[in-house]
């Protein structure tokens, strides 16, 4: 696993999701915001399933909102992370590059998938599917960004972490 440290400009901000129209609405803004197409790992009670491209994403997030544990859309440009958090879904839209964001901290990670490691498609009972917007091989580890501050006797402390890339055989 690699591992670096980058600085950038970023923002966030959150909200709280309701109904299925206001997550595809988030997923909409979060898709206005960023300027590549981004990739998704949609979380429910019994699969993962992982694409790429919000025309594909809309068509899986018509199910039950009750049944979403978490999902993540993401792209170099920031990642748009929807969890639940007592019984309700949140959502944390952070923009990295935003000349009107903070200067942040990052420790750069490349961990493969479970699937990857295990040479499974599914693990403690839950599947991993892959959305025919991608390939399986595409999706062989990720990029993840953890942001991180100094505290004042110099030890460091992580607050946030985001998917940046699904990273292939290839590398790429």
């Amino acid at each position: 696993m690699k591992t670096f440290f980058i600085q950038k400009q970023s923002s966030e901000e959150t909200k709280e999701i309701t109904t299925v129209e206001d997550l595809k609405s988030a997923i909409d803004d979060a898709t206005d915001k960023l300027k590549s197409t981004p990739c998704w790992i949609f979380y429910d009670q019994n699969f993962v399933l992982l694409g790429k491209g919000c025309e594909a994403l809309h068509s899986k997030i018509s199910m039950v909102l009750e049944t979403i544990r978490e999902l993540r859309l993401f792209c170099s440009d920031g990642e748009l992370y929807v969890w639940r958090y007592k019984g309700m879904l949140k959502g944390r839209l952070r923009l990295d590059d935003d000349p009107e964001g903070s200067l942040k901290e990052i420790y750069c990670t490349e961990p493969y998938t479970w699937a990857a490691l295990k040479g499974e498609q599914e693990y403690k009972n839950i599947s991993l599917n892959v959305d025919a917007s991608l390939n399986y091989e595409d999706v062989q580890q990720y990029l993840v960004y953890n942001y991180f501050k100094y505290d004042p006797n110099g030890d460091i402390n992580f607050y946030d972490a985001r998917l940046v890339a699904f990273i292939g055989k290839e590398g790429a």
